[in-house]
């Protein structure tokens, strides 16, 4: 069994809070940049595309945020760091092996659904958006599982501070959208 101190406890539950609201409300900033720099088509390409995304995102992790956290907490508690290794290099190969068929299921979504050709790099590069986030995901669970939020804390507040500046140059100033895209990915 891990002893956590409560002091730890207080302090990454402090780290989690400031991360997720901070991010989230740099999330919301960002749409609504977006909402007043772009036009309405690029917009909802846009709003589209993060749909989309999301919807796919689900699957990009396979759960394995949840399952590192515990596996590694497990592995940190028995000692078994062999078993750690292994874990960490079977999550990160999944995530390589699996990222053409993702592309493969976003194309074929494309087509069925028969979306603009003008927007396909806005949906493909806000789609690599998702699994690239997916990937950092995975590292930032890691940090969770080690109890170290205040690193994940930097690494968000940097991402989305980049994210809103990307926003703010390429939905709101220069108004290109696949730019803007290309910026989040």
């Amino acid at each position: 069994m891990v002893n956590i101190h409560p002091d730890t406890v207080r302090r990454n539950t402090l780290y989690l809070l400031l991360t997720e609201g901070g991010t989230k409300f740099l999330s919301l900033l960002s749409f609504v940049i977006m909402a007043r720099g772009l036009s309405q088509q690029s917009y909802g390409a846009v709003v589209l595309a993060f749909s989309v995304g999301s919807l796919f995102f689900i699957f990009f992790n396979f759960g394995l945020d949840l399952h590192l956290i515990r596996d590694v907490r497990h592995s940190l508690a028995t000692g078994d760091r062999g078993a750690l290794r292994e874990l960490l290099s079977t999550v990160a190969t999944l995530k390589v092996w699996l990222l053409p068929v993702f592309i493969g299921l976003f194309a074929l979504t494309f087509w069925a659904f028969h979306w603009d050709r003008a927007y396909f790099p806005v949906m493909l590069l806000i789609f690599l958006y998702f699994y690239i986030f997916s990937a950092v995901q995975l590292v930032l669970f890691v940090f969770r599982a080690f109890e170290k939020m205040k690193y994940e804390f930097f690494i968000r507040s940097i991402q989305a501070t980049a994210l809103l500046a990307v926003t703010v140059f390429f939905g709101f100033f220069y108004k290109n959208v696949v730019l803007l895209s290309a910026g989040y990915a």
